[in-house]
């Protein structure tokens, strides 16, 4: 248990960067919001089954089960379709949320003496027994929500509320909506919640308060025809019989929490506390898939022939000799990131810092090779590299090229000229003064060519000895001029 407990840590200590701690802050952002709007929802279920079918995959992939794996992708993607027609009015307020939550757009402010007057209006249809569903408008969209009804522009009035939800009259089962200290519709077909549980034995309009709770922002407001009692649905949770201090205190607060001008209050603490550990379960949720899609049991292994490339070594130091340019390394960790790695972006370097003359051995331990923090070298071969290095000295040569033949008759050579006629060379530093003069002599070849100027290059053939100087060209412009002298005999 320990062993399999530090492999895990050892992993997590190897991997962890901080890319992965952006990536799954961010997923756990949207996992919070899932995770909220499951409480009182008609998804729930839904989102449950999906959580369950998640972890399962998890544990699949984490097994390499491959088969259930395989069942499981195709059942995402049914899920997927299904969800996005089943649960269209869900998904866009999920994805609206977060921008309605950051959104400065206030809530239309509702007056202190328009709530008392809503106040003396709901008690007056309480006392008549009127029906009535009440629906204050938050910041999120009723449109999508609401059946039929009827547009009106009119400020808050008791007369006309009274009568438009006096039983007489046609539109007495609906809603009504206010926006501010506007009533802008009624008779309204608010949607049913599916939660029967928590309205119990109640009626319609208790299940519509309900359901359009659950769905948006807005406070509902209704009262029982049979029993004249006044009850508050918000964020899908239903208030029966509140009295007149609790419903103002209600529609207080939820001004307060909307509107620019109301007393900014903090959540309740237990509403703050609930969303603190809903936030870390979030996290560690997130974390927890994150961790269980990359972690990987088991090593893999893959070997590699890489070349060996030079760092540092001075301007007037030269390798000679060196007893290998390849180097076979076998690298040892998770699959994915193993297999990932690109053959070509991999080199083994050798570090020439402050080196000498002579020979300079560099063991595997020397070996500078950039690997990602989770994968290791297991193997490489040969364990060490010989080298031989010499100090050179930078001397001036002139180019002086060669014919391979002189010209065949008629055509007779004018002019040759090479450029540039002088460049450096690296010779050793112990035989510089017994060199003598050195001279670079590329061989020109007239064969095949005509009357007239001809242009090319020849690469410069370097003494074994010796080592083209840092900057210089390693080619030669020759440009050779020939005449044919039987044209002249012919005039």
């Amino acid at each position: 248990m320990f062993d399999f407990l530090n492999q895990y840590l050892e992993y997590l200590a190897s991997s962890f960067h901080a890319a992965y701690l952006v990536d799954i802050t961010i997923f756990s952002i949207f996992i919070y919001f899932v995770l909220k709007g499951m409480r009182a929802r008609t998804t729930r279920p839904f989102v449950l089954g999906f959580i369950t079918l998640s972890m399962l995959y998890i544990i699949a992939k984490f097994f390499d089960l491959l088969l259930l794996t395989l069942l499981l992708n195709g059942l995402f993607l049914v899920l997927l379709l299904v969800s996005i027609f089943a649960f269209q009015n869900d998904i866009r307020r999920l994805v609206e949320k977060p921008f309605l939550v950051l959104s400065r757009k206030n809530v239309k402010r509702i007056e202190s003496s328009d709530i008392d007057l809503l106040l003396e209006t709901i008690y007056a249809l309480s006392a008549a027994r009127f029906g009535a569903l009440l629906v204050f408008k938050g910041k999120e969209s009723l449109e999508r929500h609401l059946q039929g009804g009827n547009v009106l522009r009119s400020r808050i009035n008791r007369a006309l509320i009274l009568s438009l939800f006096d039983n007489r009259t046609p539109g007495h089962d609906g809603g009504m909506i206010l926006d501010g200290e506007w009533i802008t519709r009624f008779a309204c077909q608010l949607p049913l919640t599916v939660n029967r549980s928590k309205i119990k034995n109640l009626g319609t309009r208790h299940s519509a308060a309900l359901g359009l709770s659950e769905k948006t922002d807005a406070l509902v407001v209704v009262i029982s025809e049979e029993t004249g009692l006044i009850s508050i649905a918000q964020n899908g949770t239903l208030s029966y019989g509140v009295s007149r201090i609790e419903l103002q205190s209600g529609l207080e607060a939820f001004q307060q929490r909307f509107t620019e001008g109301g007393k900014k209050e903090g959540p309740p603490l237990p509403l703050l506390l609930q969303n603190i550990v809903l936030g870390i379960a979030s996290f560690c949720l997130s974390f927890f898939v994150w961790f269980m899609l990359t972690y990987e049991p088991g090593t893999t292994f893959r070997s590699l022939i890489l070349p060996v490339e030079f760092r540092n070594l001075a301007g007037d130091m030269f390798i000679e000799k060196i007893s290998t340019e390849e180097v076979r390394i076998t690298l040892a960790g998770p699959s994915r990131t193993v297999k990932s790695l690109e053959e070509g972006d991999l080199k083994v370097l050798l570090n020439f810092k402050n080196a000498k003359k002579g020979t300079r051995i560099f063991t595997e331990k020397e070996y500078k090779l950039s690997l990602p923090p989770n994968v290791r070298l297991f193997k490489v071969k040969p364990a060490f590299i010989a080298t031989q290095l010499i100090q050179m000295k930078r001397m001036p040569v002139d180019i002086r090229p060669t014919l391979v033949q002189p010209p065949v008759f008629p055509l007779q050579l004018i002019d040759l000229e090479v450029t540039p006629k002088h460049v450096s060379l690296m010779v050793p530093a112990d035989g510089a003064a017994s060199a003598g003069p050195v001279s670079i002599t590329p061989l020109v070849d007239l064969h095949g060519l005509t009357a007239g100027e001809h242009q090319f290059r020849l690469p410069l053939l370097i003494p074994s000895a010796y080592r083209l100087a840092p900057g210089e060209p390693t080619s030669v412009q020759v440009r050779v001029r020939l005449y044919n002298s039987s044209l002249k005999r012919k005039r």
